[in-house]
């Protein structure tokens, strides 16, 4: 392994420093740039959009242009420019919507909320800058302010958000329904762009792909023809039928929920916007939408800064350097063949009942394809088998399925077990195990998580790293990473921390130059352990820091580089020694979904304890899971996994050009200094 000189950062800052100054006295700084900022010039506009898009009525929070921003205001400058304050914790920003709380980094608003979508997905505040939660890096509250940018928190699924088009009208919901047809009673529910306020009910009616019958006879089998009865639009032979209860049913002119209101949504009614035009078979006087109607949010969301002049987005070429300085940008990751191997490994786990199989594909939003019921069955005949890590395996599987009152049980056990913690690692996942779930230790358990929090902390060695047994017999990079992903949550506590920092630094002393690991007791020139570099993967992402960009060695090899070269060459799986291997598999696979989660949703991802989330799916836009080859099956060449220059940017931490300068030694400090600033903390 090639040695690594750690240079402390403060003392690169001020190298920096005097290399700036030497340029700005040696006038190699260009003398337009220096007098702008000398004249205190240079302020600009940005754009700051926050939506709950799960409140249809008032889910904007706040859209507009903020001017006179500068590049050295960050992201929080922004915000409270804008009106917002930072609170204590996400319970107050309940109610309060010009209050935001700091999640890892990133603002999130109204309670930090996080609520399972009925396809299955996961909303969550997502940070995106430009509209791609992939850019979530120059987003963050401790980010510096671009010129033109759009900094934008959105309450969603998705990982990408687009402003309305710019447009004269305004949006309207319109919903028609026969409550006496439960199987298909949903004529039309949707939300309607363009509207202007001398259009009708008529107006919308056509837009929306209605065209009015001569008879009401006409619109019978014909779910898109309405009938003018008395001014109002009838549907489906407009039937009148008495009701058990003596009432009858017709179709009833609403709007905004109440035929108090017909008048206004008659067909010759001029429109108003944001309203709700309903038209309800029913006997009813009132209407409410509901999970199987929705209320559709129908305000706009425009661009604050359309028309602006965007900042081109290619950066001026980098320097040259020095001819004994090698470049150490981050490999690239190759997007397609990635989704391939994702994907391929995850469809070949369907029908698992394997306890991590099991939480990997939960974490991937494929929770349907694990056998579930045999995975409970395991779990309560091993109950009685509380050794090293096996009850907290059951009960992170059962957590990220679904089946908390069986983990709970578990717990119980695993709580009330010495040799369930007797070794690192078990005090490491009983951790994570309370922190998957509604968990508290219970009363009678041997040891509380402040306990464990102590012992793991008691257990570091002086280096800085952890072994599994706690002795001192050499730093091990897999314990060491899994005890940073058991404490990650937790690093606002300055001790915490400061163990954190010493392991990450432990861990960059135990990385080789192609970026990977090997376990203890490998050898030193072996090939790369997918296993103890997979763990690695997992404790960055649950820090938030991107293993693609992240500890960067001189050859620009990651961490996930690393692991992706040790993809089999089919694209189906790890290997271990060479040869295609199921445990290299099953954990380069759950590094691959810390990874993806990590992109996902623009924030730290633990994998463990946010598997029930099912936040890390590969975007259906990229990768169907009917798409994916089967194993054997032709496949993009497996080094293109891990490939230089292929255009596909590594998302995140670390890759922002230096906005001063062009001094090739400045850069290569820049480059020594570049490991332990990537890494410093996202919180």
């Amino acid at each position: 392994m090639k040695e690594q000189t750690i240079i402390p950062a403060g003392v690169m800052r001020r190298a920096w420093a005097l290399l700036l100054a030497a340029a700005l006295c040696l006038g190699l700084m260009p003398s337009a740039a220096w007098a702008e900022e000398s004249e205190g010039a240079g302020t600009f506009s940005v754009a700051l959009t926050i939506v709950d898009t799960s409140d249809p009525a008032d889910g904007v929070l706040y859209n507009g242009k903020v001017d006179g921003m500068t590049s050295d205001d960050t992201v929080a400058d922004l915000l409270a420019k804008a009106g917002f304050t930072a609170a204590a914790s996400a319970e107050e920003t309940e109610g309060n919507d010009k209050a935001y709380f700091d999640s890892w980094g990133s603002p999130t608003f109204r309670g930090n909320k996080s609520v399972q979508q009925p396809d299955g997905s996961w909303a969550y505040w997502a940070t995106m800058f430009d509209g791609d939660s992939a850019n979530y890096a120059s987003a963050q509250l401790t980010s510096k302010l671009q010129e033109n940018g759009r900094y934008q928190y959105i309450y969603t699924s998705d990982a990408t958000f687009a402003y309305d088009e710019e447009a004269s009208g305004f949006p309207v919901q319109l919903t028609i329904v026969d409550t006496s047809d439960p199987a298909d009673g949903v004529l039309y529910n949707g939300k309607v762009d363009g509207m202007t306020s001398d259009d009708t009910v008529a107006d919308l009616l056509a837009k929306a792909g209605f065209t009015a019958a001569a008879s009401a006879e006409e619109t019978e089998g014909n779910d898109k023809a309405y009938f003018d009865s008395w001014g109002s639009p009838t549907f489906r032979g407009n039937k009148s039928v008495q009701q058990p209860d003596g009432s009858w049913a017709y179709w009833v002119t609403m709007f905004d929920g109440d035929s108090a209101n017909y008048a206004s949504a008659q067909l010759t009614s001029k429109l108003q916007e944001n309203g709700r035009y309903q038209y309800i078979y029913t006997s009813d006087a009132t209407f409410a939408y509901d999970e199987e109607i929705p209320q559709l949010a129908i305000y706009t969301v425009n661009d604050p800064l359309a028309g602006a002049i965007k900042p081109d987005p290619k950066p001026d070429p980098k320097p040259e350097p020095e001819p004994d300085e090698p470049a150490n940008d981050a490999i690239a990751v190759d997007s397609a063949a990635y989704n391939t191997l994702f994907g391929t490994i995850a469809s070949s786990y369907a029908g698992t009942s394997e306890e991590w199989k099991a939480l990997e594909l939960a974490a991937a939003g494929r929770v349907s394809s694990v056998d579930v019921a045999t995975l409970v069955a395991n779990a309560k005949a091993a109950n009685g088998s509380p050794e090293t890590t096996n009850l907290q395996r059951f009960i992170l599987a059962l957590t990220a399925v679904g089946k908390t009152e069986e983990a709970a049980e578990l717990v119980q056990t695993m709580a009330t077990s010495d040799i369930s913690t007797t070794y690192v690692n078990g005090q490491a996942f009983a951790l994570l195990s309370y922190e998957s779930g509604a968990y508290d230790a219970p009363a009678n358990a041997l040891e509380t998580e402040a306990e464990l929090v102590a012992k793991l902390l008691s257990a570091q060695q002086a280096s800085g790293g952890w072994t599994w047994k706690g002795a001192a017999e050499g730093d091990d990079p897999d314990t060491t990473a899994m005890v940073i992903t058991a404490l990650a949550s937790r690093v606002s506590d300055a001790s915490v921390k400061a163990a954190v920092d010493k392991g990450l630094e432990a861990l960059r002393a135990m990385q080789h130059e192609d970026g990977g690991f090997r376990a203890s007791g490998d050898a030193a020139d072996g090939p790369i352990n997918v296993s103890s570099t997979s763990c690695v993967v997992v404790a960055l992402c649950a820090l938030g820091a991107d293993p693609a960009a992240s500890m960067v060695t001189e050859s620009g090899a990651t961490p996930l580089s690393a692991l992706l070269s040790q993809a089999t060459s089919d694209l189906s799986g790890f290997v271990y020694n060479g040869a295609a291997n199921d445990l290299a598999t099953e954990q380069g696979f759950r590094a691959l979904v810390a990874y993806q989660g990590l992109k996902n949703t623009g924030a730290a991802y633990n994998v463990y304890t946010q598997a029930k989330l099912g936040q890390a799916a590969l975007p259906a836009e990229k990768q169907e899971e009917s798409d994916v080859k089967p194993a054997g099956a032709p496949a993009a060449d497996k080094k293109a996994l891990a490939k230089t220059g292929d255009g596909s940017a590594p998302f995140a931490a670390g890759t922002a050009a230096l906005a001063l300068g062009a001094l090739a030694a400045g850069i290569a400090a820049t480059r020594r200094m570049r490991a332990s600033d990537e890494l410093s903390l996202r919180r």
